[in-house]
C-alpha cells in the first residue's frame, strides 16, 4: 500500500503468481484516505479474493511487512480489532491450505510499482493480464 496524506491518496495493489512463480494476474486500487496499514490489509484482501476468483485451493502470501503478517497471524486467534483482519481470515478459511511467508522489500519491488501505478482516484479494481502492460518508466 501507498499513502500520501498530504492529498489523501492512498493506494494499494498485488500479484498473483503461479507455483513456477509466473504472472498470472495483477491489480491495482485507488482507496482514498486511509491508514497505510489498512492500505496494506486491503493488498491482502484484494489479493484473496482474486485468488478465489481464479479458483485457487492453495495459496502462499509473500508480504515485506513484518507487522501485518502477526497482525494476520494475531487474528487468526481471535485477537485483532481490525474489521480488515476479520475479513481476510474468513476468506482464508475458504482455501484448502494457506501460509503466510516474510519476504525482503527488494523482493517486492514489482508490487510496488504496481501500486504506485494508480494514478487517479477512481476506486475500482484495476487488473493487469501481463506485465507488459505496465509503464516501467
Amino acid at each position: 500500500g501507498l499513502v500520501r496524506p498530504e492529498d489523501a491518496f492512498g493506494t494499494t495493489g498485488g500479484l498473483l503468481r503461479d507455483q513456477n512463480g509466473e504472472w498470472i494476474i495483477g491489480f491495482n486500487k485507488y482507496l482514498g484516505n486511509c491508514a497505510v496499514f489498512d492500505s496494506k490489509l486491503w493488498g491482502i484482501l484484494d489479493s484473496l479474493k482474486l485468488a478465489l476468483d481464479q479458483r485457487f485451493e492453495n495459496v502462499l502470501i509473500q508480504f515485506n511487512n513484518l507487522v501485518t503478517i502477526n497482525m494476520i497471524k494475531d487474528g487468526i486467534y481471535g485477537n485483532s480489532n481490525s474489521a480488515l483482519v476479520r475479513r481476510i481470515y474468513t476468506i482464508l478459511k475458504l482455501f484448502n491450505l494457506w501460509s503466510l511467508q516474510h519476504i525482503s522489500r527488494e523482493d517486492d519491488k514489482l508490487v510496488d510499482k504496481i501500486v504506485k501505478g494508480v494514478q487517479d482516484r477512481k476506486t475500482y479494481l484495476r487488473l493487469m493480464e501481463e506485465s507488459t502492460q505496465m509503464s516501467f518508466t
